[in-house]
């Protein structure tokens, strides 16, 4: 009656009196004797007498877990464990769990972490519900102990909620996980994150330095997270011994992440800069030069260039910043400094053995030839071929071809055809144009024949080369210069037969029609001059057509004939005013100067009067061009548009050019398309060819063509002075284009091409999607390693970087990684500032908090 209204002192004493004696109450006083004791912490008391009862055929079931919680209350650990296994298995069912959680508590404080390990996991079987975060930690830390990581790693994950001092041992243990298995960059990452929990400051110390310990091995620190750390370390600790070690930290971390503005600003700290100091600053300028100039951000690149080229530490760097600083000066337009530049490199120690040292004199001689200073690009590219042994033979002959360029422009035409006849000969890289040039040079000093076997040899040799055309019409014109009319007239409509989009077709049927006219056959002079009007109405071919008619039906005495002919001609029954003539004159001299503002003007009163004059093309062309120049590219468009739908003249090319590039980068790429394929059927001119594949290409794989932007750029990779760069963009978008028709094949061939072509942006997009055909194909390690690329070396592009940590949350998603997944998704967050990927990192979150991970 005592115990049950809980008078425990009487109850006690009754318990006592009753349980040594021999009734049959006497193990159940004992019983309840312990108990008492039990409950007021009397331990000793109550482990005596409920060891009485062990064997007992009532109690015994009961009291192991009193024995056992009264060790592991009297932290007896190593008693507890040598008495509790056999008590264990003889405990209610109900207590078999709690009596294996204190036997792994009890092993863990005793280091005995395989005993621990075992209980903890015993337990786990026998619970009901999940592990808390610190049963969770003494498993891991256990299985951590005993080399079980992979048991460790996903126990440690689940001990990790918010920023208590569990967390941060925890994230401190996982990341130690994750280098004991090679897994470096989840372990930069782990300590990262156990650095941002302040609650100990040894352990987020530790944390730190072993993060950038990580980020210089792996040459990664995605988000400068370590050097702000350390920057933060060396400022809160500035007297501390290690400070200048974690300056040089900074410094080589700063280095090998490309974080180059933070490595000059870590070096500017060190107290004691040594020699390896000073040496890394003058490499840290270099190679963020470079880094600027493939971001073409050319003005920086030369200011650090300078400074590089200033300093004499690495005496490999000052030769080769000088020649990057004239690359970069040459790539502006800015040809003087340029070779200012090149003539300091070729100067320079140790520059005469690098392989730029011809390329430096190649393109001091193409600044020269571009200031139209001929005499000194003839010496540097005649240099420059002194210096080419095995050196690339499209350089040479392009050097050669140069050379005779610049003696044909200053009229030193024997010289001249001496060096186009080298590369003619040589059949080699633009033979065809050398045969040009030399036909061109040597008709001028009237070598009628040997310019007629020139042009000859080019169309022979060269079918496809988009000079034919203009070697038909030049060949036809020797041909009438030298009287011999009907080769002139099977030449003229050679080319009108073979191109009827040519610039030099209205021409050819004109000079026909002169042909007849000067040899009495009127009438097929009449029927081709009529054509010309018909098809070219109001170019100045057609003019010189209408009048040659005239002069043809004044000859016959048929002066009714030309006016009933003359009505059926619009452009010929509108008189051209004198005034309007001057009109158009006048702001044609403007432009020719330069003077956009004032012949806009000029311009705009002539086409009020005139739309459909003799200067309308001219006019619309030059006001378009005007405008394009000031930028009011809204307003350009209509004036090239209207000079695109007349017939074909010399600004038809140029006019197509701009209208299709104005449309594209608005935006408008079916309209840009029709522009593009026109320009790219008319040209004659190789850029404008170039240029024209290019675009029909973007507006193809801009509309979803996808097979149609493949074919583009396939010929835009065989067409004759593709640059890099369009080289570089044709290989991504084969590749960007079987991705999208799930050619995974061909797109991992092409992005692969394009990482190894450039560092630019364009690389980083290819790496970035060899990592995603990886996650199509299930390869989530290949993806990983794929993305980490990205994120190490394309140090510029946050963009793809970025793009490639959602990835990688992907990919720990597909590997039941979740931890590590909303990790790297919370790292977004927390250092990302662009909202289109924040938002994206933000939705993946949600979906896996929403799913109870």
């Amino acid at each position: 009656a005592s115990f049950m209204t809980k008078d425990n002192a009487r109850a006690s004493r009754y318990f006592h009196d009753i349980k040594n004696t021999n009734s049959d109450w006497g193990a159940a006083a004992t019983y309840y004797y312990a108990h008492i004791a039990y409950t007021e912490n009397k331990y000793e008391t109550a482990l005596t007498e409920f060891r009485h009862l062990q064997n007992n055929r009532n109690y015994g079931d009961a009291v192991p877990y009193y024995i056992v919680q009264i060790l592991y209350l009297q932290q007896k650990y190593n008693e507890l464990l040598a008495e509790a296994p056999p008590l264990l298995e003889k405990a209610e069912q109900s207590r078999k769990g709690s009596i294996a959680a204190m036997m792994a508590d009890a092993a863990y404080k005793t280091n005995d972490y395989s005993k621990a390990l075992l209980y903890i996991e015993q337990y786990q079987s026998l619970s009901k519900k999940p592990l808390s975060r610190s049963e969770n930690y003494l498993l891991a830390y256990s299985a951590y102990k005993t080399g079980d990581i992979e048991k460790a790693i996903p126990a440690f994950q689940n001990a990790v909620d918010g920023k208590d001092s569990l967390s941060q041992n925890a994230m401190y243990h996982i990341g130690d996980c994750y280098l004991k298995t090679d897994q470096k960059a989840l372990a930069q990452k782990a300590f990262y994150d156990a650095y941002k929990i302040s609650y100990d400051q040894a352990s987020k110390e530790n944390s730190l330095f072993n993060y950038a310990k990580l980020s210089y091995e792996l040459s990664s620190d995605p988000y400068n997270a370590a050097i702000i750390a350390l920057q933060e370390y060396v400022t809160t600790y500035p007297d501390s011994p290690r400070t200048d070690e974690a300056w040089q930290y900074l410094v080589n971390l700063a280095l090998v992440s490309k974080n180059y503005a933070a490595a000059l600003e870590a070096m500017d700290k060190i107290k004691f800069q040594d020699i390896k100091i000073k040496t890394a600053r003058q490499k840290v300028l270099y190679y963020s030069a470079i880094e600027l100039f493939n971001a073409r951000k050319y003005n920086e690149a030369i200011e650090r260039f300078t400074r590089a080229s200033e300093m004499n530490y690495d005496k490999s760097i000052k030769p080769m910043s000088l020649y990057w600083a004239g690359e970069a000066s040459y790539r502006m337009g800015e040809f003087r400094p340029s070779i200012g530049w090149y003539n300091r490199f070729l100067i320079s120690r140790g520059a005469y053995d690098l392989p730029e040292y011809p390329i430096a004199i190649y393109n001091s001689g193409y600044a020269w030839y571009k200031m139209k200073e001929y005499g000194e690009a003839i010496t540097s590219f005649r240099k420059f071929l002194g210096n080419s042994a095995d050196k690339d033979p499209q350089m040479i002959a392009d050097a050669q071809l140069r050379i005779g360029d610049c003696y044909y422009i200053t009229k030193q035409f024997a010289d001249a055809v001496n060096w186009y006849e080298k590369v003619s000969r040589s059949g080699s890289f633009d033979a065809d144009y050398a045969f040009f040039q030399l036909a061109m040079a040597k008709g001028v000093t009237k070598n009628f024949e040997g310019k007629t076997s020139a042009l000859k040899q080019l169309i022979r040799q060269f079918p496809k080369s988009p000079l034919v055309d203009d070697a038909q019409y030049e060949l036809a014109v020797t041909y009438m210069i030298m009287n011999e009319n009907e080769e002139a007239l099977n030449h003229f409509q050679a080319l009108i037969s073979q191109f009827p989009n040519s610039s030099f077709t209205s021409r050819a049927m004109l000079r026909r029609g002169l042909i007849f006219y000067n040899t009495s056959q009127n009438e097929q002079a009449l029927q081709q001059l009529k054509q010309v009007i018909t098809q070219y109405p109001g170019t100045p071919d057609s003019r010189e057509a209408l009048q040659t008619i005239s002069n043809i039906y004044v000859e016959m005495n048929d002066v009714p004939g030309y006016l009933s002919y003359v009505q059926t001609v619009p452009f010929a029954r509108v008189p051209m005013a004198r005034q309007d003539s001057l009109t158009y004159l006048a702001a044609e001299n403007q432009y020719m100067k330069g003077d956009c503002n004032n012949s806009l003007k000029g311009f705009s009163d002539y086409l009020q009067k005139n739309p459909q004059g003799i200067f309308s093309p001219s006019s619309y062309y030059y006001r378009g061009d005007c405008r394009y120049r000031q930028g009011e590219w809204a307003l350009a468009l209509p004036d090239f548009k209207a000079v695109a739908k007349m017939p074909r003249s010399r600004f038809t090319e140029n006019a197509l050019a701009r209208a299709s590039e104005i449309e594209y980068k608005a935006g408008n790429h079916t309209a840009a398309l029709r522009l593009f394929e026109r320009l790219n059927r008319l040209a004659d001119n190789k850029d404008n060819l170039l240029e024209s594949t290019a675009g029909m290409m973007r507006c193809y794989f801009q509309s979803g063509r996808n097979d149609s932007a493949i074919i583009a750029a396939t010929r835009l990779m065989t067409a004759d002075k593709v640059t890099t760069d369009l080289l570089v963009e044709a290989h991504l978008t084969i590749g960007k284009s079987a991705l999208a028709t799930n050619n995974l094949q061909l797109a991992e061939r092409e992005f692969n091409i394009t990482r190894k072509l450039t560092q630019t942006e364009a690389g980083a997009e290819a790496q970035y999607n060899l990592a995603y055909i990886a996650t199509l194909r299930k390869d989530w390690k290949q993806a990983e390693k794929l993305a980490f690329e990205v994120i190490n070396t394309y140090t510029l592009y946050d963009f793809w970087r970025v793009k490639s940590f959602l990835l990688l949350s992907d990919v720990y998603v597909n590997t039941d990684n979740v931890f590590q997944a909303k990790q790297t998704l919370e790292s977004i967050l927390e250092n990302y500032e662009g909202e289109d990927l924040k938002q994206e990192a933000q939705q993946r979150l949600d979906k896996l908090n929403a799913a109870g991970n």
